[in-house]
Formats: C-alpha cells, structure tokens, sequence
C-alpha cells in the first residue's frame, strides 16, 4: 500500500451495507459481534452504528494503515513503532512508541473501556506506567467501576451514555487543572 494512496473506507462500508440491504440483512449486519472490536453494542443503537459508519467514518491513508496494521501484528511484541518508507520514519530514525514514553511530560488522562478490545485496561496501564508526566490519570469505564454500561472503544464517545458517564469525568479532570 503505497504510503500516499487513500482507502475509501466509508465507501467500502457502504457498499458492503448496501448488499445486505437490499436482501434484507442490514439490521442483522449491524448487530455481528464483528462489530464487539469497535465498540460494545450493549451501549450502541443501530441509529449510533449507523451515524457511526456512515458520517463519521473517513478515508484511511496508506500510512496510517501501515500504522495499524503493524501495531495489531500479534507477532511483533515491540508495539507500535514507525515504518520504512514513512516520512516520520525518515524524518526522526525507527522508532516504537512504547519505548518514548517516558518523554511524554504533560498532564495525561487516559481512558479506556471495560471491554474496549482497541485500547484494553491492561495495555492502557502499561501506557499510564511508563508515561513520564508528573500529572496522570487513568480511568476505566464500566458497570464495575460505577457506570450506567460497560464501554468498548467508539462508545466511550458516540456511546447511549457516554454523555452521562464519561464526558463529565473528562470535563471534571480538565477542570482540576486549570
């Protein structure tokens, strides 16, 4: 994949959609547990899912999928570094995120959802660990912690509740520091 060439991913998806539409299959698609990677559909309506992949899904460039894709590769335990080709590869030198860290100086929150299969608690953590701001704080949200849902990934920010249960902690921690 060429680093300057952009996957019309919206496109996709729309096409794929519109297929199961037309036999009848759309609501069905949206409720796969394929979907349990992007966020948890206890705390989703098709309405969401739908808003979701139609108006707030954008292109992916080549680089950013080679960002991914090498970040998820299970087999390279050194996390998400940069890749040959890149221009921040060619800008700084090879790098792995996880390794810098620690020159991470301003205040952080970091957040994640009880089932969120993207940013998991524990590799949340391990981030929170070995960040090197002073100022930090971690927050998981869930049924276990206090929450009206549990969260996956996207539905800590589109999710039914998210209004209710994770925007105030965000609003309340930037209002701690100011």
């Amino acid at each position: 994949m060429p680093a300057d060439r952009f996957i019309p991913f919206p496109k996709l998806v729309q096409d794929v959609y519109e297929i199961f539409e037309a036999i009848g299959l759309d609501s069905w698609l949206l409720q796969l547990e394929f979907w349990n990677m992007m966020w948890y559909l206890g705390n989703m309506t098709e309405d969401m899912v739908h808003k979701v992949l139609f108006d707030v899904l954008r292109d992916i460039s080549g680089n950013v999928l080679k960002q991914y894709l090498r970040g998820t590769n299970y087999f390279c335990r050194s996390g998400l570094c940069t890749f040959n080709e890149s221009a921040l590869e060619q800008a700084t030198g090879h790098f792995c995120y996880a390794d810098r860290l620690s020159e991470i100086k301003v205040p952080a929150l970091m957040l994640s959802g009880s089932v969120d299969l993207i940013a998991i608690p524990l590799n949340v953590r391990y981030v929170y660990d070995r960040t090197g701001a002073q100022d930090k704080s971690i927050r998981v949200f869930g049924l276990q912690y206090g929450d009206s849902s549990d969260y996956g990934h996207d539905d800590l920010t589109f999710g039914v509740h998210a209004a209710q249960d994770v925007f105030p902690a965000i609003a309340d921690w930037v209002l701690e520091r100011m």
